[in-house]
Protein backbone atom coordinates (compact mmCIF):
# COMPACT_ATOMS: atom_id res chain seq x y z
CA UNK A 1 0.00 0.00 0.00
CA UNK A 2 1.62 3.69 -0.71
CA UNK A 3 1.93 6.03 1.64
CA UNK A 4 -0.50 8.85 1.97
CA UNK A 5 0.88 12.21 2.85
CA UNK A 6 -1.37 14.59 3.98
CA UNK A 7 -3.42 17.06 4.15
CA UNK A 8 -1.24 19.80 3.48
CA UNK A 9 -2.22 23.52 3.20
CA UNK A 10 -1.65 24.39 -0.71
CA UNK A 11 1.05 27.16 -0.86
CA UNK A 12 4.34 27.14 -2.30
CA UNK A 13 5.82 26.37 1.43
CA UNK A 14 4.77 22.99 1.96
CA UNK A 15 4.64 21.48 -1.65
CA UNK A 16 8.36 22.49 -1.91
CA UNK A 17 8.69 19.86 1.60
CA UNK A 18 7.38 17.32 -1.21
CA UNK A 19 10.07 14.61 -2.17
CA UNK A 20 11.66 15.50 -5.73
CA UNK A 21 12.05 13.26 -8.21
CA UNK A 22 9.58 11.00 -7.16
CA UNK A 23 6.41 9.51 -9.13
CA UNK A 24 3.16 9.15 -7.47
CA UNK A 25 -0.51 10.81 -7.23
CA UNK A 26 -1.55 13.48 -5.85
CA UNK A 27 -4.76 15.42 -4.96
CA UNK A 28 -6.31 18.73 -4.64
CA UNK A 29 -8.97 20.25 -2.36
CA UNK A 30 -11.27 22.60 -1.82
CA UNK A 31 -12.49 22.34 2.02
CA UNK A 32 -13.21 18.83 2.15
CA UNK A 33 -14.09 18.22 -1.24
CA UNK A 34 -11.32 16.93 -4.13
CA UNK A 35 -11.14 19.01 -7.32
CA UNK A 36 -8.29 17.51 -8.77
CA UNK A 37 -6.46 14.77 -9.07
CA UNK A 38 -3.40 14.15 -11.14
CA UNK A 39 -0.01 11.92 -11.43
CA UNK A 40 3.44 12.29 -12.12
CA UNK A 41 5.37 9.29 -13.85
CA UNK A 42 8.97 11.80 -12.57
CA UNK A 43 8.21 14.69 -9.97
CA UNK A 44 5.12 14.76 -7.85
CA UNK A 45 6.50 18.57 -6.65
CA UNK A 46 7.08 19.45 -9.69
CA UNK A 47 3.28 19.00 -10.72
CA UNK A 48 2.30 20.65 -8.26
CA UNK A 49 4.62 23.43 -8.65
CA UNK A 50 3.13 23.81 -12.12
CA UNK A 51 -0.20 23.85 -10.65
CA UNK A 52 0.72 26.53 -8.38
CA UNK A 53 2.67 29.13 -10.83
CA UNK A 54 -1.35 28.80 -12.65
CA UNK A 55 0.44 26.95 -15.16
CA UNK A 56 -1.28 23.79 -14.89
CA UNK A 57 -4.90 22.89 -15.31
CA UNK A 58 -7.12 25.23 -16.16
CA UNK A 59 -9.43 24.94 -13.72
CA UNK A 60 -6.71 25.28 -10.58
CA UNK A 61 -5.26 28.26 -12.04
CA UNK A 62 -8.61 30.00 -12.35
CA UNK A 63 -8.95 29.29 -8.33
CA UNK A 64 -5.92 30.81 -7.92
CA UNK A 65 -6.32 33.83 -9.32
CA UNK A 66 -9.84 34.11 -7.52
CA UNK A 67 -7.83 33.90 -4.31
CA UNK A 68 -9.27 30.10 -3.52
CA UNK A 69 -6.09 28.82 -2.88
CA UNK A 70 -6.13 29.97 0.96
CA UNK A 71 -9.26 27.38 1.51
CA UNK A 72 -7.44 24.44 -0.60
CA UNK A 73 -5.30 21.42 0.70
CA UNK A 74 -3.73 18.47 -1.27
CA UNK A 75 -2.33 15.05 -0.15
CA UNK A 76 0.13 12.70 -2.28
CA UNK A 77 0.80 9.23 -2.53
CA UNK A 78 4.39 8.43 -3.12
CA UNK A 79 4.18 4.55 -5.86
CA UNK A 80 5.48 3.11 -8.87
CA UNK A 81 4.66 4.99 -12.01
CA UNK A 82 2.62 1.65 -13.41
CA UNK A 83 0.25 1.89 -10.39
CA UNK A 84 0.07 5.56 -10.09
CA UNK A 85 -1.23 5.84 -13.75
CA UNK A 86 -3.91 3.26 -12.38
CA UNK A 87 -4.59 5.14 -9.04
CA UNK A 88 -5.30 8.35 -10.67
CA UNK A 89 -7.41 6.70 -13.09
CA UNK A 90 -9.25 5.00 -10.42
CA UNK A 91 -9.64 7.77 -8.19
CA UNK A 92 -11.31 9.70 -11.48
CA UNK A 93 -13.43 7.56 -11.76
CA UNK A 94 -14.64 6.99 -8.24
CA UNK A 95 -14.84 10.60 -6.90
CA UNK A 96 -17.34 11.49 -10.01
CA UNK A 97 -15.34 11.76 -13.31
CA UNK A 98 -14.49 15.01 -15.09
CA UNK A 99 -18.34 16.35 -13.95
CA UNK A 100 -17.16 16.62 -10.80
CA UNK A 101 -13.62 17.31 -10.72
CA UNK A 102 -11.53 20.04 -12.57
CA UNK A 103 -9.60 17.63 -14.66
CA UNK A 104 -10.29 18.28 -18.03
CA UNK A 105 -9.03 14.57 -19.14
CA UNK A 106 -11.27 11.86 -17.93
CA UNK A 107 -9.14 8.58 -17.82
CA UNK A 108 -10.06 5.39 -17.36
CA UNK A 109 -7.30 1.82 -16.78
CA UNK A 110 -9.61 0.34 -20.19
CA UNK A 111 -8.94 3.34 -22.34
CA UNK A 112 -6.12 4.35 -21.66
CA UNK A 113 -4.01 0.97 -20.74
CA UNK A 114 -0.61 0.70 -22.45
CA UNK A 115 0.04 -2.16 -24.25
CA UNK A 116 3.05 -3.54 -22.78
CA UNK A 117 1.31 -3.63 -19.40
CA UNK A 118 -1.95 -5.52 -20.59
CA UNK A 119 -0.41 -8.37 -18.93
CA UNK A 120 -0.41 -6.92 -15.65
CA UNK A 121 -3.91 -5.08 -16.01
CA UNK A 122 -5.54 -7.53 -13.74
CA UNK A 123 -3.16 -7.19 -10.17
CA UNK A 124 -2.48 -3.03 -11.13
CA UNK A 125 -6.04 -2.63 -11.06
CA UNK A 126 -6.40 -4.60 -7.92
CA UNK A 127 -3.68 -3.04 -6.44
CA UNK A 128 -5.46 0.81 -7.57
CA UNK A 129 -8.74 -0.38 -6.19
CA UNK A 130 -7.32 -0.92 -3.27
CA UNK A 131 -5.11 2.27 -3.07
CA UNK A 132 -8.10 3.98 -4.53
CA UNK A 133 -10.03 3.15 -1.47
CA UNK A 134 -7.53 3.89 0.95
CA UNK A 135 -7.94 7.40 -0.41
CA UNK A 136 -10.98 7.94 -0.07
CA UNK A 137 -11.79 7.10 3.57
CA UNK A 138 -12.83 9.27 6.15
CA UNK A 139 -10.04 9.26 8.52
CA UNK A 140 -7.71 11.34 7.04
CA UNK A 141 -3.91 11.44 8.24
CA UNK A 142 -2.08 15.09 9.49
CA UNK A 143 1.54 14.62 8.80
Amino acid sequence: MPHRYGHFAYNLETIRKVPKGRSGVYAIFAGDQPVYVGVSRIDVQRRLLTHWYKRGNVNLARASRAGATDSMSFCYWLMNTHIAWAVEATLIEELGGTEVLGNLIGRTVRDDWPQDWKKERDNVVSQAKESAQYFLSPEKEAI
